[in-house]
């Protein structure tokens, strides 16, 4: 079939493991806000790994890029450049 199945975890990246109150959510309030600091580049714990963990994953099964490490080099940089907020602002502009 093609399909491949993979365990990783942070460490595999050089990032620690966080504990669940680091990424658990809460209000939808609470939750904008974590999303938020992530997105300006303010968080720098466990929500923040566990974006760049997991937008570096899809980047990579959706061949953009050619590994999960190049994926997460991808997320970590429009983290800190802006760019990911940025298209969130175009997003936020585009359904007013």
């Amino acid at each position: 079939s093609g399909i491949e199945e993979y365990v990783v975890s942070p460490t595999d990246f050089g990032m620690e493991i966080c504990t669940a109150e680091e990424v658990k959510g809460g209000e939808p309030a609470e939750n904008a806000e974590m999303v938020l600091r992530v997105l300006k580049n303010q968080e720098k714990g466990g929500a923040r790994n566990a974006v760049v963990l997991n937008a570096g994953a899809s980047l990579y099964i959706s061949r953009v890029a050619e590994s999960m490490e190049v994926g997460m080099g991808l997320a970590d940089q429009v983290l800190q450049d802006g760019t990911a907020l940025w298209i969130l602002d175009r997003l936020r502009q585009a359904s007013e």
